[in-house]
């Protein structure tokens, strides 16, 4: 967390994201941010565009996390990779109809799709 924030390369660099003050000493870290629940969490930024810092962190699992980033899409509340699951088209597929052609959600999840119809 605090490499990345402090490295001039990174991206959390480039956005000016910083890591509280007190952060940089452990104890206060684990002060505000408790023992994480498990191995299969790491620290999370709720709203990507903040700091890290208390009001701004949880617990997350790496799914949580995935849905959590900039570039993911929510189409009717699910991501494009639930949809793909779904919907049994390719998360690619989906994509590319909405960023590529400029589709609107319901015609992404509809074209040639008995789910919804036509």
């Amino acid at each position: 967390m605090i490499y990345r924030c402090k490295t001039k390369w990174t991206l959390y660099y480039k956005k000016g994201i910083t890591v509280c003050g007190d952060w940089t000493k452990f104890d206060n870290f684990l002060k505000d941010m408790w023992d994480r629940p498990s191995k299969l969490y790491s620290i999370d930024r709720i709203n990507n565009d903040w700091n890290y810092n208390k009001g701004n962190c949880r617990w997350a699992t790496k799914k949580q996390q995935a849905w959590n980033r900039w570039n993911t899409l929510l189409l009717k509340w699910k991501t494009l990779s639930e949809w793909s699951g779904i919907l049994w088209v390719k998360r690619s597929t989906l994509a590319q109809r909405h960023y590529v052609y400029g589709w609107d959600n319901n015609k992404v999840l509809s074209y040639n799709n008995k789910y919804f119809g036509k």
